[in-house]
């Protein structure tokens, strides 16, 4: 009985192989370098991936939402999103001067997350009337 032949590596499979043993050492390496980092990072990045989600969200559909659903006319959706907007930076900042004097960095993410969450919450009450 013959035994089958196993077909030689071309250079560009060896280059292939190689290159997928690199990028395992790369993602194993940043694996481990992920998981010195400090305790409250994870929370930090949880809060800043929730907050970039609804910021953008927000940012692509709140005018055309409230002129839409609740009639308003362009200009006085124009005023919400300004405020809005605004609001993002103004409580952002007072955050960062929180953190910065209390010293209090994990309970001022989870301040800044309850103040986020009050935010969207206000956003989707009906408490315009419609035109």
């Amino acid at each position: 009985m013959a035994t089958p032949k196993i077909p030689a590596l071309g250079k560009m499979q060896v280059n292939l192989f190689l290159r997928s043993l690199i990028i395992i050492f790369v993602q194993i390496v940043k694996i481990k370098i992920m998981f010195k980092q400090p305790k409250g990072l994870i929370a930090a990045a949880l809060a800043n991936t929730g907050e970039r989600f609804g910021f953008y969200t927000m940012m692509a559909i709140l005018t055309l939402f409230l002129m839409s659903k609740f009639g308003i006319d362009g200009e006085q959706a124009g005023k919400i999103y300004s405020f809005f907007y605004t609001s993002i930076y103004i409580l952002a900042l007072a955050g960062g001067l929180i953190a910065d004097r209390l010293r209090n960095y994990k309970g001022t993410i989870i301040a800044g997350i309850l103040v986020m969450t009050l935010g969207y919450v206000v956003l989707m009450m009906p408490w315009i009337s419609s035109r």
